[in-house]
């Protein structure tokens, strides 16, 4: 008898909490969120900035601090060999996560063999996955460590500085 019993105070309490917070008035109730000033932006970006940590010429940023050393530590934590694919499905189909799909065609195929043409007609998005560089993000016409964006990113020559290859 006891487990019955049991179970609809586990389903009463769960009804309850599903319930807390859902209606009209207790969502106005909650404290909203602070909006980040301005001037609080402008401080953190001084204070935490590593612009400059590694030298003026630098495009790792903290990825300086993955020495071998450091490597060489990780790897003494491995306790099994278990591989693990980072590979993601690349999906020709459009789909609510998948806003902009791979564009795959077979250009040509012989007894010799086959070749295909893979376009990814936008690589930012949900259906994708990629590493973006330094010279992806500007601040006030800069990149990463300072470096002017006019002058070293262009539609032709892609970044001078700061490209993933650096990586």
């Amino acid at each position: 008898m006891k487990t019955p019993t049991i179970a609809m105070v586990m389903l009463a309490l769960f009804a309850a909490r599903a319930t807390v917070g859902t209606s009209a008035a207790g969502a106005q109730d909650r404290p909203s969120r602070p909006l980040v000033t301005q001037a609080e932006y402008d401080r953190w970006r001084a204070e935490l900035s590593n612009w400059g940590r590694w030298g003026k010429d630098d495009e790792m940023g903290t990825l300086n601090l993955i020495t071998s050393a450091k490597r060489r530590a990780a790897t003494a934590l491995v306790k099994q060999g278990i591989a693990v694919s980072l590979a993601s499905n690349a999906f020709t189909t459009k789909g609510v996560d998948v806003p902009c799909p791979v564009e795959w065609a077979m250009v040509t195929a012989s007894p010799a063999g086959a070749t295909d043409r893979v376009g990814y007609p936008c690589i930012h998005g949900a259906g994708t996955t990629h590493l973006d560089s330094f010279a992806h993000r500007f601040f006030e016409g800069k990149m990463w460590n300072g470096y002017p964006v006019s002058e070293l990113v262009t539609m032709e020559g892609g970044a001078a500085r700061n490209s993933i290859l650096t990586m």
